[in-house]
């Protein structure tokens, strides 16, 4: 009786490690497409924010650069017109 216990025991361990592969397996795969998945957010996110890095670089270089031309005209006033 104690060794068809530990057949059964050792049948069912047999079961668990092929259950345990089977689930490792699909799991590593959902995991590497999430991770491929979060890879690409981070990247298009990177891009996104460069070119908004880009965008307002240009836009403060274009603001200091176009300052309103003032002439400056010197003549005398007269404060005492005729």
């Amino acid at each position: 009786m104690f060794s068809v216990c530990q057949t059964q025991i050792m049948a069912s361990q047999k079961k668990l490690k092929k259950f345990g592969k089977k689930m490792r397996k699909q799991r590593e795969r959902d995991l590497n497409n999430m991770k491929n998945r979060l890879s690409e957010i981070a990247d298009s996110e990177k891009k996104r924010s460069q070119e908004i890095f880009e965008s307002h670089q240009e836009f403060f270089q274009t603001a200091k650069t176009e300052q309103p031309k003032v002439e400056i005209v010197e003549r005398s006033i007269d404060f005492y017109e005729k």
